[in-house]
């Protein structure tokens, strides 16, 4: 693996911060999707307890990131 992007430690940054105050680890169904998808959400979610719910959902659903960014 060679060196991230700034645009992709700053995503990266933006991910721990969305999370630390609730979470230890990054939420089991957040973790479970595609990092495309995880940046949509926290491009579109102001909330931590919503973002999970979408989290679910994709998981549930197998939702593309036109569904996610369409949902909100």
């Amino acid at each position: 693996m060679k060196g991230f992007s700034r645009t992709s430690l700053f995503a990266m940054r933006q991910l721990y911060a969305f999370f630390s105050p609730q979470f230890e680890f990054v939420p089991q169904p957040v973790g479970q999707m595609p990092w495309g998808h995880v940046r949509t959400l926290l491009a579109k979610i102001k909330s931590v307890n919503t973002a999970i719910l979408y989290a679910q959902a994709y998981v549930e659903n197998g939702w593309s990131r036109t569904v996610l960014r369409v949902r909100r």
